[in-house]
């Protein structure tokens, strides 16, 4: 009997972008504590969304255990180069990394957002000469003012 020679030919369903090539978690400022209300901008390196790679974040959930974790597009505005968070507020503080198709993993950033204080400030007239051209303190400048206030 002569040899039958058979050739299968398998067309995957899901081909994977390579993951051989690294992706490095970068950050813009490359700070890891920010205020509230500051902007930070977050990609995965050069070529990585050409190969699939995405931002996770892990943060904690408001008065509960665990960790929420979700991708980028849920809390980002896409960029060319990444996601940007425009007023990032306490609760986007956590764990950020860089997550291939096929789950490999970068690096890892803990970014804290901390409130900000309000400040009032009031500007204030210089100094001015008295008649005898000599300086005169902010004390002998400003009068004394009480201010009342009525609810």
């Amino acid at each position: 009997m002569q040899g039958t020679t058979y050739k299968c030919t398998v067309t995957p369903a899901f081909v994977s972008p390579d993951d051989s090539v690294p992706a490095s978690l970068l950050s813009s400022p490359d700070v890891s504590q920010l205020f509230e209300y500051e902007g930070l901008s977050l990609s995965c390196g050069d070529n990585s969304r050409s190969h699939g790679w995405r931002i996770i974040r892990a943060t904690k959930l408001d008065g509960k255990e665990g960790m929420l974790v979700n991708s980028s597009e849920k809390w980002g505005e896409a960029s060319s180069s990444g996601f940007t968070i425009h007023a990032a507020k306490k609760s986007d503080s956590g764990v950020y990394w860089c997550e291939s198709p096929a789950k490999q993993r970068s690096n890892s950033l803990h970014i804290s957002f901390y409130g900000r204080k309000l400040h009032v400030s009031m500007a204030m007239s210089p100094p001015r000469e008295d008649d005898e051209g000599e300086d005169r303190g902010y004390e002998d400048v400003i009068p004394d003012v009480t201010t009342e206030h009525h609810f």
